[in-house]
């Protein structure tokens, strides 16, 4: 299993996509301060450590979302690309293949937003210091808000992947993931006239996740989030796999 695993993240690498996506979203946090950084000194004086709390949040929708995509490209990809026969022919049993995926998927969500998360910790205790905000990084806080962005990443990277299974289709899945998060999680508590239910979808189930240090009364409980975007992962991959495991591949 782990050589498999490493196979499958040898062909992560090797999709320059993936790896522009990836170091794109670790480079993000030094991006968001730039506005913090350039702003007048009066607004630099009213900063607080609850502004390093958001600063680490910050970039976990771009994470998010980059890892899904990768998930995407390393399912649906191969079919795309024609590679997914050889893939089988090297294993033959798709169970196998999808959990050696989903295996490397995990480890590289993981890396990427323990990198993103590394580096808004350092540039965010660095920027809030100079400007004489005395913040602990390694506080039960940031570290609990750290790793719920490695947690949502993960979630991500496997929602990609069972999307990506599921349609088969690159452009598909892509495009699904856009409008379910732009449209229709904004259009659903409007048609159904219930303000609430926007917590209970899976967008704000993440914030809810991420919101794990502060809580947010728009938002669900950090476990009720954790819960529900566990099932809609849960659900998807399942749905992807049994998708994946009596379709031919031609």
């Amino acid at each position: 299993m782990n050589r498999l695993v490493r196979a499958e993240l040898a062909k992560l690498r090797s999709l320059r996509t993936a790896v522009l996506f990836a170091a794109f979203a670790v480079a993000y946090p030094v991006l968001a301060l730039l506005p913090a950084i350039s702003a007048p000194a009066a607004d630099q004086a009213t900063m607080t450590a609850d502004d390093f709390l958001r600063s680490l949040r910050g970039p976990a929708p771009l994470i998010a979302f980059t890892v899904l995509l990768v998930g995407v490209l390393l399912t649906a990809g191969e079919h795309r690309h024609g590679t997914i026969a050889a893939s089988l022919l090297a294993v033959p049993r798709r169970g196998l293949l999808m959990a050696a995926k989903l295996g490397a998927l995990a480890i590289a969500a993981a890396a990427t937003a323990a990198a993103a998360a590394t580096v808004a910790l350092i540039g965010g205790t660095l920027f809030l210091r100079s400007v004489h905000v005395e913040v602990s990084p390694f506080g039960a806080k940031p570290l609990a808000t750290a790793a719920a962005v490695i947690g949502v990443a993960v979630a991500y990277a496997w929602l990609g992947a069972g999307l990506g299974f599921l349609l088969r289709d690159q452009t598909a899945a892509i495009v699904s993931a856009i409008v379910w998060s732009t449209v229709v999680e904004g259009v659903l508590p409007v048609l159904f006239r219930a303000p609430g239910l926007r917590r209970w979808l899976p967008g704000d189930a993440a914030q809810a996740v991420v919101n794990v240090a502060e809580r947010n009364p728009d938002l669900l409980p950090a476990a009720g989030g954790a819960l529900l975007l566990s099932g809609v992962v849960l659900a998807v991959v399942a749905a992807g796999t049994a998708a994946f495991a009596r379709r031919d591949v031609a």
